[in-house]
């Protein structure tokens, strides 16, 4: 599990730096307050050695790159 530090914005980046393997499932939650639970922004799988993963569950658009390090 890896987590964002603070919060990002519209256009905003942000190295994530952590290694999958091809076949690896990856899941994107947003983090909420402690009144309000996380919601999963999307599922994908990781296909190939490199790739983009789209997350837009709950209105959300976010975009992981992968490649080789």
């Amino acid at each position: 599990m890896w987590g964002a530090p603070g919060s990002l914005d519209d256009g905003d980046s942000l190295p994530v730096n952590f290694v999958v393997n091809e076949g690896d499932e990856v899941s994107l939650f947003d983090a909420d307050g402690p009144l309000d639970a996380d919601d999963l922004l999307g599922t994908q799988i990781v296909n190939g050695t490199s790739g983009t993963l789209e997350f837009t569950n709950d209105g959300a658009h976010y975009t992981l790159a992968y490649g080789p390090a």
